[in-house]
């Protein structure tokens, strides 16, 4: 940690504990501790930052795989996105259909297990242009992410009171913006291999090659750990039936006794 950094850290933790210390007293707060404390929304949401965390740190590293490594113009990069993109929509078209039938626990230990896998795989993106594996992964890893992301939410979301509704709802948001922990600290990971394989001299493309290769692999192994995990820390959960949810997108899953989408008034 940079010495000008450390204040700025220092007063960031402060901030937070009073924020924390505020919420715990006041009869009214802005966001309940009791309903982060529930593990039927913490662990989703930390699946959910892992999830966004990991995908979006790779897709960097992709970008930077593209044009530093391979010697892509930022279209030809944006171009082979396309396959990322394309099983991205795939799966948002299937993933409700999905939950229910398996249950949003379920489809999420299996969207981070292929989300983890596609990324893992990345390790054997070459130093010279290979399309067919570029997409492959890019593909799968889009494809677990989608399931994983919808997935989490269902989960988090479902069997929530009225009155936290939106609360949990907003909740449901913030991985994504937690993501950018995820952006930072692959990035580092990949610099420094890349620094420790060039040796104190300018990297050539198979340094940089591989602090990419280090970064992709970190990311695959959390989501992987991730998937594991998911089995341990959520019960399953029982679905009779679910239904589209135009406010989320999603599809949400509802016990029987309560009407669909009603308390999104």
């Amino acid at each position: 940690m940079n010495a000008p950094e450390k204040p700025i850290r220092s007063g960031g933790l402060v901030l937070l504990a009073a924020f924390l210390l505020v919420e715990r007293r006041h009869s009214e707060p802005l966001v309940p501790l009791s309903v982060l404390n529930r593990p039927s929304v913490k662990w989703p949401g930390l699946f959910g930052v892992i999830t966004f965390g990991m995908c979006a740190g790779t897709t960097v590293l992709l970008s930077l795989y593209m044009q530093d490594v391979l010697g892509f113009t930022a279209l030809q990069a944006g171009l082979s996105y396309l396959g990322e993109g394309a099983a991205a929509t795939l799966g948002g078209m299937y993933v409700a259909k999905l939950l229910v039938r398996f249950g949003g626990v379920k489809v999420l230990g299996a969207g981070l297990a292929i989300q983890g896998v596609g990324t893992v795989a990345m390790f054997a993106l070459p130093v010279h242009a290979d399309l067919a594996a570029l997409l492959i992964t890019s593909s799968v890893m889009g494809l677990g992410h989608v399931f994983s992301v919808v997935s989490f939410i269902t989960v988090m979301t479902t069997g929530v009171t009225g009155e936290d509704q939106g609360v949990v709802g907003g909740l449901s948001q913030l991985p994504q913006y937690v993501a950018a922990i995820g952006v930072s600290g692959l990035s580092a990971i990949a610099a420094a291999r890349t620094n420790a394989l060039a040796s104190g001299a300018a990297p050539s493309r198979a340094d940089i090659l591989g602090g990419l290769h280090a970064g992709m692999v970190t990311a695959g192994v959390v989501v992987l750990a991730g998937a594991l995990f998911v089995g341990a820390v959520l019960r399953k959960r029982t679905t009779a039936w679910a239904v589209p949810c135009p406010a989320y997108g999603t599809a949400r899953r509802h016990r029987p006794r309560r009407p669909p989408c009603s308390h999104r008034r």
